[in-house]
């Protein structure tokens, strides 16, 4: 199963908005395989759109469970929940040298309705990282 992103492309498209998709697709193209990051499969381009493939997530946002009386918040659950994000984010930062700049309670995704396990989502706003030498 996947689900699919899909982005008119005409010349109506400002830059910043294809330098945010071409920031998306890279990023998720370094970090696929991991955990807690949303998988890109594929990526399509035709004359009138940009399709991103990504896996299917199936569960809800952070945010649509934290504005629920879902009586499965539990410290256990957070304490787990924070420790993927905190995976994913530390991978962002270390490895692909970049900072995710939308980390906010819709862009972390369950993968399923047990919430179990969730992804960071949404990388169009990462930008890369700089050190002071």
């Amino acid at each position: 199963m996947f689900c699919c992103n899909l982005f008119f492309f005409s010349r109506d498209l400002d830059q910043d908005a294809l330098e945010s998709i071409n920031r998306e697709i890279e990023m998720l193209d370094i970090a696929n395989g991991h955990p807690n990051i949303v998988r890109l499969l594929d990526v399509f381009i035709d004359t009138h759109y940009i399709f991103l493939v990504m896996e299917r997530l199936t569960g809800p946002t952070l945010f649509e469970l934290m504005k629920s009386d879902d009586k499965r918040l539990k410290d256990e659950m957070l304490t787990k929940w924070m420790g993927q994000v905190s995976d994913a984010l530390a991978t962002v930062h270390l490895q692909l040298q970049s900072v995710h700049r939308d980390i906010n309670p819709r862009n972390i995704m369950f993968t399923d309705e047990s919430l179990s396990d969730l992804k960071v989502i949404d990388f169009g706003s990462t930008s890369a990282c700089t050190t002071a030498h």
